[in-house]
């Protein structure tokens, strides 16, 4: 674990913040070493004591670029020294899910993953049942739209292992009953079927029809309409894009500023690769601006040293 990391959770623990990592915990080892992303569910009590050891911690608030953000979600960026890893941490203080690109639900399910939890590795995550209904539901609307769906597939692989370990304790019986105290409105028969879809695998078509109607009795708590939806994920699927061709994967700002790193020196000392291992070290996260400045323009002074040089 980063010692970032490690300072975080002890500090978790100490103030008695009532937290939880709450998806994706079969790569948890990956998300401890830094190589994903810290999802934190925090009580909505605890949120001012949270940012305020975020900030004794060094974790600086930051958001993307152009993007407006999600309602009760927070990115914290901060540096783990040993290692030079940036650490990553999306708090939640509602759990807002859906599709990736809309998020278009807000889910009364706070409660239940922050009263269903467990210790592994040092760090507070739901019980296997509890984790598994938002697994479900967030894999099953994604087979809900054409953009999602080429992003499952190109996911798929590590869906198939997250399903297969969060049903090695059996806790589908458990499961249903959460459903059905936590999710009045969706029938604990169609969800039986959207594991089960998702376990066997069933085929597409199948699949699909089961997210659409799972999407449907989940519409009470949509965040809005599905025509602002849709537009609000082309929204966000353009500026992913855009990013990318700007070679930054996350296109996020530090709220606080940037700052201008400058490498100087004489020809053939290592400036150009220097500024690409630091750009491709923050570009995984940040929006970077790249300027060569070259040499300034000559004058009566300079002319000389400059044609020797």
């Amino acid at each position: 674990m980063l010692n970032k990391l490690q300072q975080l959770i002890e500090k978790l623990s100490t103030n008695g913040i009532k937290y939880c990592h709450w998806k994706s915990n079969s790569s948890l080892s990956q998300v401890l070493a830094g190589q994903t992303d810290v999802d934190l569910l925090i009580h909505r009590k605890d949120g001012d004591s949270f940012r305020l050891i975020m900030s004794q911690l060094k974790f600086r608030p930051a958001g993307i670029q152009g993007d407006t953000p999600f309602p009760a979600v927070e990115h914290y960026f901060a540096l783990d020294e040993e290692t030079g890893v940036l650490v990553h941490v999306h708090a939640y203080y509602r759990v807002i899910t859906g599709e990736s690109l809309s998020k278009n639900l807000h889910l009364p399910l706070e409660e239940m993953l922050l009263q269903n939890v467990r210790e592994e590795d040092s760090i507070q995550v739901p019980a296997k049942s509890a984790e598994l209904v938002v697994f479900t539901i967030r894999m099953m609307l994604k087979h809900t739209s054409l953009v999602e769906l080429f992003m499952l597939a190109r996911d798929w692989k590590a869906i198939r292992r997250e399903i297969e370990w969060l049903l090695e304790a059996k806790p589908t019986d458990e499961t249903l009953k959460l459903v059905a105290d936590w999710l009045p409105s969706v029938n604990t028969r169609l969800f039986s079927k959207c594991i089960d879809a998702l376990k066997i695998p069933a085929p597409l078509l199948r699949r699909i029809i089961l997210g659409i109607q799972l999407r449907s009795q989940l519409s009470i708590y949509a965040r809005h309409s599905r025509i602002q939806a849709w537009l609000s994920g082309i929204q966000k699927f353009s500026l992913m894009a855009f990013g990318r061709l700007t070679r930054s994967k996350r296109g996020m700002l530090l709220q606080s500023g940037g700052a201008v790193i400058a490498f100087v020196g004489p020809e053939a000392t290592g400036k150009s690769t220097l500024l690409t291992e630091v750009r491709h070290w923050l570009g995984e996260h940040f929006v970077i601006d790249q300027i060569h400045a070259g040499k300034p323009k000559s004058i009566p002074l300079t002319m000389l040293p400059n044609v020797l040089l």
